[in-house]
């Protein structure tokens, strides 16, 4: 619920603010969100940490 309420914070930032990719970030987070999602609340735990979004400097 968080993850999505702060891609929906972030979109209106995109594609860049203050040298942040926001663009990324967002398609990273929507990607994680998809991931939890068909994961379930059972098997989150197997969600690979290592594919978390993460700021990145806008090109």
């Amino acid at each position: 619920m968080l993850l999505e309420e702060g891609i929906e914070r972030l979109r209106p930032f995109a594609p860049a603010c203050q040298s942040v990719d926001v663009a990324a970030l967002v398609s990273d987070a929507t990607a994680a969100r998809a991931r939890l999602t068909a994961l379930g609340p059972e098997r989150m735990s197997e969600y690979d940490l290592g594919q978390a979004p993460r700021v990145r400097f806008a090109p």
